[in-house]
């Protein structure tokens, strides 16, 4: 029988499983979002192909990957890790989500709270 303390203990032994096996191949995989009942576990994983240099199994490689392919189109001359300043407030650059196109920058506060931002926020 399956309850929430095993979907998530599930969840957790695939994410575990699923990270080595990305680094084999050079992909960085994440588990879905989780659908279970008392007789089903249903989830999925995607793989993203990373390179230049992005640490495959690393919960940013994701979005850095992201970033080093699109910066050319962006204009963008930043660095992961690179400070950048907002609204009067400094937040380190994570890296970008191509798809999403109104505020593709992803940064993180002093504090590790992550926030979006619009692309005008590292040209």
């Amino acid at each position: 029988m399956i309850n929430k303390n095993k979907a998530v203990e599930i969840r957790n032994d695939l994410e575990a499983a699923i990270v080595k096996i990305g680094k084999k191949h050079g992909i960085a995989l994440s588990v879905g979002s989780v659908r279970y009942s008392p007789d089903s576990y249903k989830t999925s994983i995607t793989g993203i192909v990373v390179g230049d240099g992005v640490k495959v199994g690393t919960p940013n490689a994701a979005i850095e990957s992201d970033y080093n392919k699109n910066k050319l189109r962006w204009g963008a001359n930043r660095s992961i890790g690179d400070t950048v300043t907002y609204a009067g407030k400094k937040f380190t650059f994570l890296g970008t989500k191509a798809r999403n196109t109104k505020y593709p920058v992803i940064v993180e506060s002093n504090r590790g709270a992550r926030y979006k931002l619009p692309l005008s926020a590292i040209q």
